[in-house]
This record gives C-alpha cells, structure tokens and sequence, in this order.
C-alpha cells in the first residue's frame, strides 16, 4: 500500500496540494477585492515625492496644512509601492503586496512543520487563521507587518540566545518599523512571554529567560529607529484619538454593533483555540498562547488589530489532533519548494485578475473633477481625498484625506458636521474658498442637500447614488 502520510512539502497527496491551494485560493479572493485609493493614493504620492526627496517632508497635500512638518511613518513602504506600481503598474503592485500579506500566516506554521504536525491540522489552522485575517487584506504598508509578525512568532519559539536574538531581530524589528510603524505589537507580544518566564524562573520553574528579554528590548528599541525618532510615539497617540474622533470604522472596538462580523468572527475563532488549548494543555507552550491572548485583547479593542490576532492563533490551532497519524520528517528544501510553487502561483492569479475599480468610485470622481474644475481646493470626504491627491497632485489640494492624525479638533467638528448642519457650507466657504466638493452622499447628507439648493453657484458634476461631485460655475475653467 502507497504510504499516503504528509511526508513533505509539495509533496504527500491531496491533503499537501490544498495546504498550498488554500493561499492561492484566498489571493483570489484578495484580487477580486477592489482596489480603494482611500488609503493608498496619498502615500503613493508621498513615496513619490519621498523618492526625490528622502523621507523629511513638509505636508504637500492638504490645503490648511501645507508646509508643515510631517512625522514619516511607513515611509520605506510607501517609496517601495510608488516605485514597483510607477515601474509595472497596479497588477504587478496588487501580486506583490498579496505575497507580503500571504507570507505572514504561512510563515507563522513553519514551527508546526518543524515539529511534524498532523497534515490535515495544519491545512485547518491555515484555513481558519486565513479567513480571520481575510477583511483586512488592502492594499497598503500593513502588509508587510504581516510579514514582520509571522517571523517574530517564529524568531520566538526558536530563539536561545540573547547574541541570536539580538543578531536577528535587530535587522528584522528595525526594517518592519521603517516599512509599518507596528513593531510595538512585537515588543508587546515578547515581552508579556518573557514576563511570564521571569514570574516562572522566580518560582523555580524554568531558566532565566534572557533571550526573550533581550528580544523584547530590541524591539522596543527598534520602535525609535526610523527618521521619525522619538516623534513616532506622539505620532501613534494622535493616531489613535483622531481616528476615534472621525468615527474611522478599523479603530472602533467589536462591541460596536458595526463591527458584530467582525466581532462573531473572533469569537467563533477564540472558542475553537480554547477547545485546542485545553485538549493539549500539557503540550502547549506560553510562546503559543501569551500571542494569542495579547492579540486577542487587541483585536476586542480594536477591528484593525485582527490581523495580528489571526496570525498568532495559526501555530496554536496547528496542535489540533485530526486527520491521519503524524508524518515523517520532512525537508526544508521540499517546503522551500513549496513556497516558491505557491508565491508563483498567486503572483499568477494577481496579474491575471482584472483590476476593479473602488467602490466609492474615487478615479470616476477625479475623472469628472478633472474635466469640469479650475485648479484650487477640493473639499473632500476623507474617503474620497486619496483619489484627488493621485491624480490631481500639485493641481489640486484638498480640505481632508484620510490621515486623520494631521487634523485639529475643529477641523474634525467640522467634517463630522457636514453630515446634519447645512450652515457648515458657510464655514467651508469661508474656510477653504473651494473649487470643488466630492462628497459621499451617506456621510455628507446635509451638506449635499445645501449644494444641491444653490444650482446657479453649484453644478453636480458627477453623481453615481454614492459619491457626487459640485464644481464651482463662477469660476472660468480651462481644462
């Protein structure tokens, strides 16, 4: 009889095919996504500038705040997209960033591999931390904290010294803070285990563990690496209170009733870890379940923290007993096989894919603006800023993009007031003496209905039920 057991990667039957196929499946689900400049159109400007410039820049984008100092963040990223979308365009930029995104859960297995898991385990633990991560595969920079989250799980049930571990993650925790600022969540994540181990060395129950802490420390350390220096940690506290401030959806906890998918998602997920965690309680390490609770508590507090959380669950659900009986040792040149097969094939499905659109239709917006507005101001709902700033910059400035971090507290009234107080027109004007509005119609009722009531001054340029576009018909326009 054949010997059908996982004994390698690619190789081992219908059970090793799908270990790969799962990720090229759920690339194409990321492919068929559409494409929202929301968030990405402003840091390709930004990594195009910063390709001339460096990464000390003054704020280029937004009309209130032009000239300002900014504080770079994802700076490395945000070069690296401009560049590879500039050089091969959205296809090629979409297949890069969905292999980022894809290395970090299957990076994070790799210790299960090693210690020779069940296959039919490791295809499910896969598949579930997958589907967790699924809503929060975009195309911008946190992919490649992806990246950097599967390999400290990995640097950190493999660490053993404290010269190892200050060779490898100072490389790896200063890169991944250049190219995301969310190494925090690394030094948060190692340190709380090496807490741990402290608390069960005074107890007698285990060795000092001086590779993690002095792991931990590098990533702290690394956290002021970048041109930003100090300015980061400020950075990331404005982050947070403005988003809340502007209602961004990715910030609001699970407990919100806007985030009750996300919510149930978790939930169903953390139960089934529990199950595993108590089935194998006597095998299961704190390297496995302190990530596991550190990012759970993360991702109960805020949707955007998921990521983070489907990744740590995956080395801990790979312990689940079922399938057949455990394999043979297998060969890091079949899984280097493997790898490579798989990355080829999503980079595959990525460029086969036609790019689609977004939905807020922020290219269509520009288009319209485009041909109907004299350069200026162009207030914009902070969805729609990203796409102006793609395709306008320098023609157009804009009131608000969606780096809520660079807004004052009035200014934030203000866009939040778009949406029940018709007098902010009057403000705005007087504000902004805009060109233009591109509005979505759900967050700006009011402010579309006081336009809509002035046609001799505004003329609705563009409108598809979502966005809408008034442009300025007392001002000349020479396209």
């Amino acid at each position: 009889m054949p010997d059908r057991r996982f004994s390698g990667l690619p190789a081992g039957g219908i059970v090793a095919l799908l270990f790969w196929l799962v990720p090229v499946a759920i690339a194409w689900a990321i492919c068929r996504n559409t494409i929202s400049l929301a968030d990405l159109g402003w840091q390709l400007q930004l990594g195009r500038l910063m390709m001339a410039q460096g990464p000390f820049l003054r704020e280029p984008f937004v009309a209130t705040h032009l000239g300002e100092a900014l504080v770079p963040n994802a700076w490395l990223a945000q070069i690296g997209y401009a560049h590879v979308l500039d050089a091969i365009g959205w296809k090629g930029l979409r297949a890069l960033d969905a292999v980022i995104w894809l290395a970090g859960p299957i990076v994070a297995i790799m210790p299960a591999l090693r210690r020779a898991t069940r296959p039919l385990s490791l295809l499910v633990a896969l598949a579930i931390g997958l589907a967790v991560a699924l809503p929060s595969a975009t195309i911008r920079p946190q992919s490649f904290a992806s990246l950097g989250f599967g390999l400290t799980l990995v640097v950190l049930y493999q660490v053993r010294s404290w010269r190892t571990a200050l060779a490898v993650g100072l490389p790896l925790f200063v890169l991944w803070q250049n190219l995301h600022p969310s190494v925090p969540i690394a030094a948060l994540t190692i340190g709380a285990v090496a807490a741990l181990r402290w608390v069960r060395h005074g107890l007698g129950q285990g060795d000092r563990p001086l590779a993690l802490t002095m792991l931990a420390l590098v990533a702290a350390v690394a956290v002021l690496a970048t041109p930003a220096g100090f300015a980061i940690i400020a950075f990331a506290r404005t982050n947070a209170m403005a988003s809340h401030t502007f209602g961004a959806t990715e910030w609001l906890p699970l407990w919100d009733p806007y985030q009750r998918y996300a919510l149930c998602t978790v939930l169903a997920s953390g139960l089934v870890v529990l199950a595993v965690a108590i089935r194998h309680r006597h095998t299961v390490t704190d390297g496995e379940v302190v990530p596991v609770l550190v990012t759970f508590a993360m991702a109960i507090s805020a949707e955007r923290f998921m990521l983070f959380y489907a990744i740590a669950i995956i080395p801990l659900l790979a312990r689940m007993t079922i399938g057949s009986a455990p394999p043979r040792t297998h060969s890091l040149r079949r899984i280097g096989i493997g790898l490579a097969t798989c990355a080829a094939l999503v980079v595959a499905v990525s460029l086969w894919l036609p790019v689609r659109p977004e939905r807020a239709n922020g290219r269509a917006v520009f288009a319209a603006l485009a041909h109907t507005a004299p350069r200026g101001v162009v207030f914009t709902d902070p969805v729609l800023g990203g796409a102006v700033i793609d395709g306008g910059y320098p023609g157009w400035t804009v009131a608000f993009d969606g780096r809520y971090y660079l807004y004052r507290s009035d200014e934030a009234a203000l866009s939040n007031r778009t949406n029940s107080d018709p007098r902010t027109l009057d403000t705005i004007e007087h504000r902004y003496h805009p060109c233009a509005y591109a509005l979505i119609q759900a967050s700006s009722p009011a402010l579309v209905r006081a336009l809509a009531a002035q046609p001799a001054i505004w003329h609705r340029a563009y409108d598809n039920g979502t966005s809408v576009l008034f442009v300025r018909t007392d001002r000349p326009f020479h396209g």
